[in-house]
C-alpha cells in the first residue's frame, strides 16, 4: 500500500530512479522520472532504468518517464529470486526518449497489464516482452511511435505479451524534444485524446488535472482536452 506520487526523480547514477521490490499494492503515480543512470558507463546501457519493479504487485500510472539511460519502465527480477512482479497495472504513462524500450515485462512477470500508455521515441522498441514464462500478460490500446526498432516485440521464452488494439500513430505532443524538457501535453488533434478506457483511469493526471476533461480520458500522462 505504499505510494510515491507527485515527485520529480532525477540524477540517480545507478540502477533506477525508483526501485521497488517485495511490495504489495505499491502505487507509483503522477511522477516525472528523468535522466537517471550514467550514460558514460557502458555497463548501465541495459541496467539503469526510470522505474524498476523487481517483485511484488501494484500500479504504475500517469508518470512521465523521460530520457533514462536504459528502459523507461522495467519489470524484472534480476537477483535470481523466486519472486517476480505480478498483477501490475501500467496505465496512462508517457515513456519517451529512453535508451532502450519504453516499457519492458521480463521473465517471471505474470498477470500484468499495459494499458493506455504512450511509448515514443525510445532507443529500441515501444513495448517489449523478454523471456516470459507464460501468456498471462496483456497490452492494449497503447500508442507507440518513433521507436528506433519498431513498436511491439516479444523475444525468447515460452510465453509472450498478448498485444491488441495498438495505435501506431504520431501522439502529437505539443513540443517533443530530443533531450529532457519536451512538452508532452497533447494537441487537440492527437489520437490519444478521449481514447483511454475508464476501467484503467487514474483519477488525475501528472499535473493534478481531473480525468476526464472530455468524453473519455486521454491516453498517456497528460489529460489535455
Amino acid at each position: 500500500g505504499s505510494q510515491i506520487s507527485h515527485s520529480e526523480v532525477e540524477g540517480s547514477m545507478w540502477h533506477a530512479g525508483i526501485f521497488v521490490s517485495d511490495v504489495t499494492g505499491m502505487r507509483i503515480a503522477d511522477d516525472w522520472i528523468h535522466d537517471n543512470g550514467d550514460p558514460a558507463d557502458p555497463v548501465q546501457a541495459n541496467s539503469s532504468h526510470g522505474i524498476y519493479m523487481a517483485s511484488g504487485s501494484g500500479t504504475i500510472t500517469s508518470n512521465l518517464v523521460e530520457h533514462n539511460v536504459a528502459y523507461g519502465i522495467h519489470l524484472y527480477n534480476g537477483a535470481g529470486s523466486s519472486a517476480f512482479p505480478h498483477d501490475v497495472l501500467i496505465s496512462e504513462n508517457t515513456s519517451v526518449d529512453n535508451g532502450r524500450a519504453g516499457i519492458i515485462l521480463s521473465e517471471g512477470t505474470t498477470n500484468s497489464k499495459v494499458m493506455d500508455n504512450i511509448s515514443a521515441y525510445n532507443g529500441t522498441v515501444g513495448i517489449y516482452g523478454w523471456s516470459l514464462i507464460d501468456n498471462s500478460n496483456v497490452a492494449s490500446n497503447n500508442i507507440e511511435y518513433g521507436n528506433a526498432q519498431g513498436n511491439d516485440m516479444n523475444y525468447l521464452g515460452a510465453g509472450a505479451i498478448q498485444f491488441s488494439a495498438d495505435i501506431a500513430a504520431d501522439p502529437q505532443f505539443v513540443a517533443p524534444a530530443p533531450a529532457t524538457g519536451g512538452d508532452y501535453r497533447l494537441r487537440a488533434s492527437s489520437p490519444a485524446v478521449n481514447h483511454a478506457r475508464d476501467a484503467y483511469r487514474n483519477n488525475d493526471d501528472i499535473n493534478r488535472v481531473t480525468r476526464p476533461l472530455g468524453g473519455a480520458p486521454d491516453i498517456g500522462a497528460y489529460e489535455s482536452w
